[in-house]
């Protein structure tokens, strides 16, 4: 039971470790799995979003995790 407890202990300063040390890293590959799982988004047309340069990608809905969306659907840092 005590080992149980010491690695579930270990996986939360692991996760909490790595949030602080890469926060876009980690947000990204949350809004990923999110995303395959759970919303179920997809991006229309993504060869128009270009590689390099300035891009403004907007949102159709008014919500807080559009932007995590987004974030999730490029490949782009945002």
């Amino acid at each position: 039971m005590i080992n149980v407890l010491f690695v579930l202990l270990g996986i939360i300063i692991l996760l909490g470790a790595s949030f602080f040390l890469f926060p876009y890293q980690f947000l990204k590959c949350i809004t990923s799995i999110l995303r395959y799982t759970v919303y179920r988004a997809d991006l229309i047309e993504k060869y128009k979003i270009p590689k390099t340069g300035p891009v403004l990608l907007a949102a159709n809905h008014v919500s807080p995790f559009d932007a995590l969306i987004i974030m999730a659907l490029t490949k782009r840092k945002i």
